[in-house]
């Protein structure tokens, strides 16, 4: 289009910014805000919420703030933009002073700025502010909106408030889309009724609402209700087999049931393997006392260049807390945990604590006890056993006493 003369105009700067977002192309995305200021566009509101959007969805938060402060004028689409970038982040209460900010500046609330801001209310569980915007939501004659009555069914199923939930609903009847059936679903699994769940998921597919991939994943954690086989082969009979998020909960519902080899066969048919799905595989090994499995696919997930995490760490470590894995292993999963910049995070320094406790090497648990920055039960416990295994039982007690000073000072 450049080579020929023709210059972009605003319009064409947000649908190229758009498709970039979708795709996660941060880096030519860069470029193009180069050529929107070099444009003298930058000015235009739907081009700033473009760049604002794509900074957003690439996780650069302060580049789409920088953005959205610099714009001259702002509508409600900027607002609710950098609102859900913050969201979308995990800056909650950055979201919150946003949000307020713009209610003193008299924006008015759009739909969509009242799902935004539902989600938030949700991810904090702030049930009595999500109960005020539901009010606020009928008294503006949008609690029509299926995208919000669904934000505040899972606002409320977030904030045990599932009955509360399934009223709303129900009240989408005739209108009910695979979202809504999935989040009902998840809300009760959420809240411990699984039983319940795979009563709607049934009625679902009979009321011929076909399942996605999110509804598979959310099924198969309600483990005790669920057979992995029969959600098997209505996975297969829709194609969602190779599917990441399907396959590794699929995967992870075989390891519960200690059905390794299945497990190990849905895990090799996953498309793209992601961070999540090494690591559940991994977890589920360690949760069938699969020394050799866990070992293995923690060494297959660097050699194919995927970078551990502190859970991938942390379940490879418990694995070598076991009376017949490799202690020297051990040593050099810890090694690896320190070069990985993940050894202080607590998951991890907690199996730290426990393996080497559980192996004999209590002076080796105890300098890395020494350094948690934080502790859970976990490390206290282990501390607390490694000590009396080993006939040091003044230490253990005198470890004991401050876990009981903690909890007493915690509580008040």
């Amino acid at each position: 289009m450049q080579l020929e003369g023709i210059k972009p105009n605003p319009f064409t700067f947000a649908a190229v910014l758009g498709g970039l977002a979708a795709d996660g192309a941060v880096e030519k995305g860069v470029q193009v805000h180069t050529m929107v200021i070099k444009s003298g566009l930058d000015s235009t509101i739907f081009v700033g919420n473009s760049m604002v959007n794509m900074y957003s969805k690439s996780l650069m938060v302060s580049d789409a703030k920088a953005v959205f402060d610099s714009m001259e004028n702002r509508n409600a689409v900027s607002w609710n933009s950098m609102i859900a970038g913050f969201v979308t982040n995990g800056l909650d209460l950055e979201a919150f002073e946003l949000f307020y900010r713009m209610r003193l500046e008299g924006v008015k609330l759009t739909q969509t700025i009242f799902a935004t801001v539902i989600k938030l209310c949700a991810n904090i569980k702030e049930m009595s502010f999500a109960k005020q915007l539901h009010c606020q939501v009928i008294k503006n004659g949008s609690d029509f909106d299926l995208n919000i009555k669904t934000a505040l069914m899972v606002a409320y199923s977030k904030c045990s408030e599932i009955d509360d939930a399934f009223k709303l609903f129900c009240m989408m009847h005739g209108v009910q889309n695979v979202v809504s059936w999935t989040a009902i679903i998840s809300g009760y699994v959420q809240n411990g009724r699984t039983d319940r769940a795979m009563n709607l998921f049934c009625q679902m597919r009979r009321e011929g609402v076909r399942p996605n991939h999110f509804t598979y994943s959310t099924i198969l954690t309600a483990n005790a209700a669920v057979s992995p086989s029969q959600i098997h082969a209505l996975v297969v009979k829709t194609n969602y087999e190779n599917s990441p998020s399907v396959g590794t909960a699929l995967s992870d519902s075989y390891s519960k049931i200690g059905d390794a080899n299945e497990a190990a066969k849905i895990f090799e048919l996953i498309d793209e393997k992601d961070i999540v799905a090494w690591s559940a595989m991994l977890s589920g090994y360690a949760q069938m006392g699969d020394i050799e499995g866990a070992v293995k696919i923690f060494l297959q997930l660097a050699k194919e260049g995927v970078e551990p995490n502190e859970f991938t760490f942390s379940s490879v470590l418990n694995v070598c807390a076991a009376p017949t894995a490799s202690v020297e292993q051990g040593k050099q999963f810890h090694a690896c945990s320190i070069k990985s910049g993940f050894s202080n995070a607590l998951c991890v320094s907690s199996a730290l604590v426990t393996m080497y406790a559980k192996r004999g090497n209590i002076d080796s648990a105890n300098e890395v006890f020494k350094r948690q920055v934080d502790r859970d039960l976990v490390s206290w416990n282990s501390m607390i056993s490694g000590y009396a295994q080993h006939g040091c039982g003044k230490k253990s007690l005198k470890i004991l006493r401050k876990c009981e000073a903690r909890t007493w000072n915690w509580m008040e």
